[in-house]
């Protein structure tokens, strides 16, 4: 009977234990959830701001993009030829100095109308063959009410593919017909033929030639110096019998 008594009292020892244990669990639970909800309570605030500002910054993305491409400025010395994504291309249309506003999906480009130059550096080869080195220098302008044509034909590069290429074709065919030791005495003759094949050339691609100017003539070394002797000696001969007259 003792043994029987000592057993159920550790039984109900182990009981209230048990109990204990669950409550301690129970309490531990709920601290969690406590702190759980303090933590998003905390966090709320900041959540919200992180979203506003989130869409505050995707808005003003938005905006600037479909600002700068519908609100388009074209500047003093410039045509606008617009591109037509959804509605047949280039526009014929050309647009004027000013505030314009587009179709977000177009494009506007902007073409400097005004006097521009280059210069540009190549060699060419004389009628025997010899190399010559030549530096010009051209002035030109798009022609104002055909730049929507320039645009569609030709494109933005136009003096790398067409203003530079040409200039330099011209000049050696040209040149080409020429011997070097007459180069320098036909220079006048050079530059004019020079300035009209170009300036034909170029009007057919839209582009106006101001001027042409054919700024140095580098003969070969051994080309130059005889040319030079040649000189020197007409000059001595003629200062001779201007002598002898006398």
């Amino acid at each position: 009977m003792t043994h029987m008594g000592e057993t159920s009292e550790i039984d109900a020892t182990d009981l209230d234990m048990d109990k204990l244990i669950i409550q301690s669990e129970v309490v531990s639970v709920k601290d969690e959830r406590c702190l759980d909800e303090k933590i998003v309570d905390v966090m709320q605030p900041y959540a919200r701001k992180i979203k506003a500002l989130f869409a505050f910054f995707l808005t003003l993305f938005l905006v600037v993009s479909l600002f700068n491409h519908t609100f388009m400025n074209v500047y003093p010395g410039e045509k606008g030829v617009l591109w037509k994504r959804f509605d047949n291309g280039t526009e014929s249309r050309l647009y004027d100095e000013g505030l314009h506003v587009i179709n977000p999906f177009n494009v506007m480009y902007r073409y400097d109308t005004r006097i521009q130059q280059r210069e540009t550096n190549f060699s060419v080869l004389s009628s025997n063959g010899l190399p010559i080195q030549i530096k010009a220098s051209v002035r030109f302008n798009p022609i104002r009410d055909q730049v929507h044509l320039l645009h569609r034909i030709i494109g933005p590069n136009y003096i790398d593919t067409v203003v530079i290429p040409e200039t330099q074709a011209v000049i050696r065919r040209v040149i080409g017909e020429y011997e070097p030791q007459t180069i320098y005495s036909t220079q006048r003759d050079i530059a004019q033929n020079v300035f009209l094949s170009v300036s034909s050339e170029l009007r057919q691609n839209y582009i106006r030639l101001d001027d042409l100017l054919i700024t140095e003539i580098k003969l070969p070394k051994l080309v130059a110096e005889a040319i030079e002797a040649k000189l020197l000696a007409e000059l001595t001969k003629n200062r001779s019998e201007a002598l002898k007259k006398r």
